[in-house]
């Protein structure tokens, strides 16, 4: 039997695994090394390893490959909007790390735990919204199960098994270019020229797609569809396409066409959520409340993945004098799980995640800050009008487009002390994504920064 020796303090860069100290080697070593082992689903940063958080709550410590030496770096990427409450936070690390030690066991769904009712009771009062609520570990989890009841839901008002074959429907409408995640049921959303879906399938025919922020294409869908949709799936602003944020008007157009057709409205909340907006809910923006809401990344306050499927309890549609529990409708015993579901260390990270956004008003400070962040972007836009093409974002979700590919912008700036990736169908957009707390005059830093790695990409070329 093959065996495995672990030695030396985990938490330190001495320890071995059958005799290597990877944490020595140099950076290129184990860039190199790891290209063989993990697969080829990510393109890291070349030249470049990360090593721990920084001094502040916005920066993180950075390895470089050619100097050897780490450094600071401010850290406008987030893990993808999951540590909206910054690195190192005492509020929630301190008392997640206690519980752990010296209170928590993993018990499973077989029996409720201590935490669980007051961790529910928080979240469905922060979104203000009559729902009950799932838990799980991911965001492509809970996408799934909005998928699953969106279908039961349609086969039980209509009155046909879901057996029958050859029924019209049900479809899911989604936005062309959206995210939802990666698993199975998540990537039959992607457009089928997504690069994301192809080589995947068969999927089954039942996802229709039209475009972000139309609201005739939604309408022309319905109309061609009718109740043959069981419901509509969009993220409030659309993250890895590109930061790209809708009208005023367009989600409560889609909203009421639901309403209309006895569809169910779903916003996927899992990156817009928990203050990033400059709202608790990016749906709080436009006057809207779904059905289904999907939360994740910032859910768990950076210490623990979480994710969570909010449905509603009193979904009604137009003369249907009907009011449905959606989860009561649909789901029974051992129809949906998940092993982490509703545990206590999920739960005890949601609680912590919530007092930490109320306490410190994370989202108010989103909208401030936001909006001192995209001022001074735009300002360094006349400066750059032929690379900065656009500017666009809400509270502290901000994208920026250039006519020069993200990827190189993301690694200038990177040389500059400012860690933010390259997103969009064409990659010529950088999303910032920075702690909600990050200072304005630490956000100014960042627009300087940006300006000499402009100025040094347009002396290289």
């Amino acid at each position: 039997m093959p065996q495995v020796q672990i030695s030396g303090d985990l938490s330190s860069n001495t320890f071995t695994v059958n005799g290597t100290a990877f944490l020595k080697q140099s950076v290129a070593d184990r860039q190199a090394q790891l290209a063989k082992i993990a697969p080829p689903n990510y393109k890291p940063m070349e030249g470049w390893i990360a090593t721990g958080r920084g001094s502040t709550p916005w920066t993180l410590e950075f390895k470089e490959a050619l100097s050897g030496k780490t450094r600071q770096v401010i850290d406008c990427q987030t893990m993808y909007s999951t540590a909206n409450a910054g690195h190192g936070n005492a509020g929630i690390l301190d008392p997640f790390s206690d519980y752990q030690r010296y209170v928590w066991a993993p018990t499973g769904n077989g029996l409720s735990n201590d935490l669980q009712l007051p961790a529910l009771t928080a979240l469905r009062a922060l979104v203000g919204l009559n729902v009950r609520i799932m838990t799980k570990s991911s965001g492509g989890e809970v996408v799934d199960t909005a998928l699953k009841i969106a279908r039961k839901f349609w086969w039980l008002r209509h009155e046909r098994p879901s057996e029958r074959s050859g029924a019209s429907g049900p479809f899911i409408v989604v936005a062309q270019h959206a995210f939802h995640g990666r698993t199975l049921g998540a990537t039959s959303l992607f457009h089928p020229d997504s690069k994301s879906r192809q080589g995947f399938g068969p999927f089954p025919n039942s996802t229709l797609w039209v475009p972000f922020n139309d609201t005739d294409a939604m309408k022309r869908k319905f109309e061609e569809k009718g109740s043959s949709i069981a419901g509509v799936l969009l993220e409030p602003i659309q993250g890895e396409a590109g930061i790209f944020l809708p009208d005023d008007s367009y989600l409560k157009h889609v909203e009421y066409l639901c309403r209309r057709h006895g569809a169910l409205f779903m916003l996927d909340e899992i990156q817009t959520g928990f203050g990033r907006t400059g709202k608790n809910f990016a749906f709080e923006h436009y006057g809207v409340k779904p059905d289904i809401l999907l939360l994740g990344k910032a859910l768990g306050g950076g210490v623990m993945p979480v994710s969570a499927i909010l449905a509603r309890t009193d979904v009604s549609f137009g003369v249907d004098t009907r009011v449905f529990d959606l989860f009561e409708a649909t789901i029974g015993v051992g129809e949906e799980g998940q092993t982490w579901s509703g545990s206590a260390l999920s739960c005890f990270a949601i609680l912590a995640a919530i007092r930490n956004l109320c306490d410190k008003n994370l989202a108010g400070l989103a909208l401030e800050h936001g909006g001192h962040f995209v001022s001074e972007l735009l300002e360094l836009q006349k400066k750059w009008p032929k690379v900065i093409t656009e500017v666009r974002g809400k509270g502290l979700m901000v994208g920026v487009d250039f006519t020069i590919h993200g990827r190189e912008v993301s690694h200038a700036l990177l040389r500059e002390g400012v860690w933010a990736c390259a997103t969009g169908e064409t990659g010529h957009t950088v999303r910032f994504l920075p702690p909600l707390m990050t200072p304005t005059e630490v956000l100014s830093d960042v627009v300087v920064r940006l300006g000499k790695a402009l100025t040094g990409l347009s002396k290289s070329t």
